[in-house]
């Protein structure tokens, strides 16, 4: 399991939760409940995490693609201001993940 916060994975843990809880609850295994509620917390708080993480992370591709956008206008070099171009757009792609997931 990687350490980083993952909106997925997060989301996947959620789900295995979810299914946990509903089959203590089915069954009275009280212990099942417990684990399926922990998993559903720890899916809910990784899921902020990646959110977090990603917004942030778009933020900062958004930022360094305007700034180099900038600079590589003034020099007229289009190749580098093409790529600064994907660069935002990345970072765009990052933020609306986080805030869609």
């Amino acid at each position: 399991m990687s350490t980083s916060p993952s909106q997925t994975h997060g989301k996947f843990n959620e789900g295995l939760g979810d299914v946990q809880h509903g089959i203590g609850n089915a069954t009275g295994n009280e212990n099942m409940q417990a684990r399926g509620a922990a998993n559903q917390a720890q899916g809910q708080t990784e899921q902020t995490q990646g959110k977090t993480k990603n917004y942030v992370s778009g933020t900062a591709d958004r930022m360094s693609a305007a700034i180099k956008s900038g600079f590589h206008g003034m020099t007229g070099n289009q190749t580098a201001k093409a790529q600064d171009e994907a660069q935002r757009a990345q970072g765009e792609a990052k933020q609306n993940f986080a805030k869609k997931v």
